[in-house]
């Protein structure tokens, strides 16, 4: 499946990359099990982490050797107004260092939402340009101080994948901010 129509888009470095579901010339996937190992300073007896997505760094310009060159984006949809912190530990290792609430609820976005998000490649739909402060306002919601040197990942409701991140006709999005230097993943979510 190919559509236009984007279900992320990578910000760095004044660029701004629509994802689309379909096509492998990102390099990138939505969805699907994840193949990092796990770890956690944090009790995950109660949570719910889905794998939202693995992004190929070297396409949009990031890498660290230290790090590896992907980065997965790890969310709990499950969680009402989850925040979660993470950082890479080796280049297929993460320890989860912050998850708040950290305990799901069953009926949260809605019951029977899948433990596996359904799995697509990703391919790149346009490229653009975007000045700092149009980044600031396009991440408002989110209450953080965008930085120059992150990559951010923006990833939103997509009708065509046959699953809904939240409620049906949400708006929310999930915002990832990657420090490549340090290995480190905050991820909130905000109305778009």
């Amino acid at each position: 499946m190919t559509d236009s129509r984007p279900i992320a888009e990578v910000c760095h470095k004044g660029k701004l990359w629509s994802l689309i579901p379909g096509g492998t010339d990102a390099g990138s996937n939505f969805g699907g099990p994840h193949r990092d190992h796990v770890e956690s300073s944090v009790d995950l007896e109660a949570a719910i982490i889905h794998h939202i997505a693995t992004i190929n760094l070297p396409k949009f310009g990031v890498g660290n050797p230290r790090f590896g060159f992907s980065v997965p984006l790890f969310y709990g949809v499950c969680h009402e107004g989850c925040t979660i912190e993470y950082r890479k530990t080796a280049t297929a290792a993460v320890e989860i260092t912050s998850l708040d609430p950290a305990e799901a609820d069953d009926a949260y976005p809605y019951h029977g939402y899948p433990a596996v998000i359904p799995y697509f490649e990703l391919g790149i739909g346009e490229t653009q340009d975007i000045t700092p402060s149009d980044l600031e306002d396009r991440l408002a919601n989110t209450g953080w101080s965008i930085r120059d040197d992150c990559f951010y990942v923006i990833v939103m409701q997509h009708p065509a994948v046959g699953h809904c991140l939240f409620e049906p006709g949400s708006d929310v999005e999930i915002v990832f901010e990657y420090d490549p230097v340090a290995g480190t993943v905050r991820a909130t979510n905000q109305c778009s």
